[in-house]
C-alpha cells in the first residue's frame, strides 16, 4: 500500500469513529496474528514503540480480567467475553 492510501484510510477512520453517537462503543474484528504496538514512551524518535503484540496474546493474557456481557446479535442474545 502507497503512502498517500494509508493516510487516506488513516482519515476515513477518523472521521468514522469521531462520529460515533453518545453510548456508543464500536466493535471490531482482526486477526489472531495481527501484529499491534502502543504509543512509544521514552524511546528517542519513534511514534510507536518497539515492543510488538498480538491480539491472541493479549486474550490469553491472564493478567487481564475478561468481563461477560449478553448483546443481542444474529437474532437471538448471546453471551460475550471481552
Amino acid at each position: 500500500m502507497a503512502c498517500n492510501e494509508i493516510a487516506a484510510l488513516r482519515l476515513a477512520l477518523i472521521e468514522v469513529l469521531g462520529g460515533l453517537p453518545a453510548r456508543t462503543q464500536l466493535i471490531s474484528r482482526t486477526r489472531k496474528d495481527a501484529r499491534r504496538c502502543r504509543p512509544a514512551v521514552d524511546e528517542g524518535r519513534r511514534i510507536y514503540s518497539a515492543h510488538k503484540f498480538t491480539p491472541e496474546q493479549v486474550r490469553q493474557d491472564p493478567a487481564r480480567h475478561g468481563r461477560i456481557t449478553r448483546i443481542f446479535y444474529g437474532g437471538k442474545r448471546r453471551s460475550v467475553r471481552y
